[in-house]
């Protein structure tokens, strides 16, 4: 029981970490980057390469804070 409520915390800490990217992406692209068919590939890109980023920071994350209660 321990491990999936572990899982759903970690899969909510990486949608959180996503959410939080997804705005930053949104912010840099609508003040700085100009529209045109080749930004929306590079954006594309971008939100591929960012879901395992999400990923891999709530595991980095949830990890510290289980060692921070051990």
């Amino acid at each position: 029981m321990k491990k999936i409520i572990a899982k759903l915390i970690l899969l909510l800490l990486s949608v959180v970490i996503f959410m939080i990217l997804w705005k930053l992406m949104q912010y840099i692209f609508n003040a700085f980057v100009p529209f045109n068919p080749m930004t929306e590939l590079i954006a594309f890109v971008v939100i591929v390469i960012m879901i395992p980023t999400s990923m891999v920071l709530a595991d980095i994350s949830f990890m510290l804070f289980q060692k921070s209660f051990k």
